[in-house]
């Protein structure tokens, strides 16, 4: 499991994966080209229908470029509806690594034999379409392996085998291997206990690194997290115990780029390890913790893709929170090891720039809870104190921007 293995189409940011497309019918305008490779694209809205959509095409030719992305040709996909990244995230993760999905009703899918966009459907132009589908999913060493199964209408003119006529409706049939690699890129959690290449060779991370190249992100082994620079700061800075001393932390870890909440934590201890990706000093080397229920990528990108910046200010409850350690944890997952303040006010900026995503925000915090505090005075005579404002900045890469989705990072090449 390399970093530099991951395979991303340079126009959409879409993942290209080891795979093929199967007619099960003698139709020529269901002809597939010949292919090794395939381009996949979850979408919401794609068609007529408002719903999460997956779409497949076959990679007819594909080049890697300087920056690591691909550039590659297509033919004309087929489309699954309705089926999300997160309900795949979620229905392979069986003790024995395997999962399965069906789904029935009308328009499940269609396939697509020219591109040209037609209204009400951005893939292109229909003549068949899907009564139902099949998903098979099964965790290997490599990556997840997918068996699609699409049951396609019936149509007077196809020419089916006896044998698969008396046994089932005509189908095309994808099989694909998404590796590990590009799993994580996506944002997926991968298997606990992956084998991910250890420290040795390890680099520090502060080398000059190019905003667009797919190779210079860092990203966190197994559980998916980009790293990016910046730092958090609060006040007042003596707040906690003498002893647990504040980690100069020049790096930002995005625990949580979701759709209305963005979360994130510093790390004081980030290597690059040979394999490409990030191993970090988890909690023992993090000041602090942010959750921000103000903003989220639907904020974001609702505002970036008509503008180059924004400026947000909020005040009142449900903000957010800051989390930190007390100096008093006895165990892993001691409830009383840290302690959590609502955020009272919050400023927040972004702004794209030639290196991506600048991100800053200031503002205030609230007071304990006093049943809350209470408790951590007695039960550990806490000496903790509150703090009262905080500041914090970081830098998301073009790159990472693509390949996670967000819809104005379309916007790279005009900041380049």
């Amino acid at each position: 499991m390399r970093i530099k293995n991951a395979e991303f189409d340079i126009e959409t940011a879409a993942p290209i994966v080891p795979g093929c497309i199967t007619i099960g019918v003698d139709d020529p305008t269901l002809r597939s080209p010949p292919h090794e490779h395939l381009l996949l694209r979850f979408d919401l809205g794609g068609t007529s229908f408002a719903l999460p959509t997956l779409g497949i095409w076959p990679v007819t030719d594909s080049e890697r470029i300087e920056n690591g992305f691909i550039k590659a040709s297509t033919g004309c996909p087929v489309v699954f509806v309705p089926i999300s990244a997160e309900v795949i995230n979620h229905i392979w993760r069986n003790e024995d690594g395997r999962g399965s999905l069906l789904r029935t009703g009308y328009q499940c899918g269609q396939v697509v034999t020219s591109q040209t966009p037609m209204p009400g459907n951005a893939y292109g132009t229909v003549t068949h379409h899907f009564t139902g589908f099949k998903v098979e999913i099964t965790c290997e060493e490599s990556g997840l392996a997918f068996k699609l199964v699409g049951m396609l209408k019936r149509q007077k003119t196809w020419q089916v085998p006896p044998i698969i006529s008396k046994l089932r409706n005509p189908s095309i049939t994808v099989e694909m291997m998404i590796p590990w690699e590009t799993l994580t890129f996506l944002g997926f959690i991968a298997v606990p206990g992956l084998s991910v290449s250890g420290p040795s060779g390890f680099e520090l991370p502060d080398k000059q690194r190019d905003s667009l190249k797919l190779q210079d992100l860092l990203i966190v082994k197994a559980l998916s997290w980009p790293v990016v620079q910046g730092f958090i700061t609060v006040n007042p800075t003596d707040h906690r115990p003498s002893w647990l001393f504040y980690q100069e932390a020049r790096h930002i870890v995005l625990t949580g780029l979701e759709e209305e909440r963005f979360c994130f934590s510093d790390n004081a201890r980030v290597r690059v390890l040979e394999s490409g990706f990030v191993e970090t000093g988890g909690i023992s080397s993090s000041n602090y913790h942010f959750n921000l229920h103000a903003v989220g990528r639907r904020v974001m990108n609702k505002i970036l893709n008509k503008k180059d910046s924004l400026s947000l200010s909020f005040m009142g409850d449900g903000l957010g929170e800051i989390v930190y350690e007390t100096g008093t944890r006895m165990e892993p997952g001691d409830p009383l090891g840290s302690i959590r303040q609502q955020l009272k006010s919050l400023n927040f900026q972004a702004n794209l720039t030639s290196e991506g995503l600048e991100i800053k925000g200031s503002g205030e915090i609230d007071d304990f809870d006093p049943e809350v505090i209470e408790e951590h005075r007695r039960e550990r005579n806490s000496k903790v104190m509150p703090c009262r404002d905080f500041t914090f900045q970081m830098t998301l890469p073009w790159a990472l921007l693509l390949i996670r989705g967000f819809t104005f990072a379309q916007k790279a090449s005009r900041f380049r």
